[in-house]
């Protein structure tokens, strides 16, 4: 079984997604790269602030958890969704469906990439994107 999975490179590919996405999640857990301000003298013609780094959970994000976890779903559901489509025992109409979905986690995380970019997080994310889209690809 271990044998069939990895000669298929798409699932191959959807595999090494699914596992950066939980690397880049405990990097981002560990990683202080949300920069706050806090300003501590406003005095007429003076300012000072602090510029502080701090990580996705001390910045006190309202969507900081989901941050990490959407990505993973979502390489999970890409990664169901190329094992579904070679099972042998289904038409090619539901065949197709399922490789649709392998389609569609890429276009999200295309998605989710480009909207948090600008934040620093889509960065981290940039592989995983990579290797889904190829994933996608590589199946027939």
């Amino acid at each position: 079984m271990i044998n069939y999975i990895f000669y298929k490179k798409p699932i191959t590919f959807a595999i090494l997604a699914h596992v950066s996405t939980m690397i880049m999640a405990v990097m981002l857990f560990f990683m202080p790269i949300i920069k706050e301000s806090t300003i501590i003298t406003n005095v007429e013609g003076f300012e000072q602030i602090i510029i502080t780094n701090k990580t996705i959970f001390e910045s006190e994000e309202s969507g900081s958890i989901l941050t990490l976890l959407f990505p993973w779903i979502i390489t999970g559901v890409s990664l169901f969704s190329l094992l579904m489509s070679n099972t042998s025992n289904y038409n090619k109409t539901i065949k197709w469906r399922w490789r649709s979905y392998t389609w569609a986690t890429g276009l999200i995380m295309i998605v989710f990439l480009l909207l948090s970019w600008k934040s620093g997080i889509g960065i981290f994310y940039l592989p995983t994107t990579i290797l889904i889209i190829i994933s996608g690809i590589l199946r027939e």
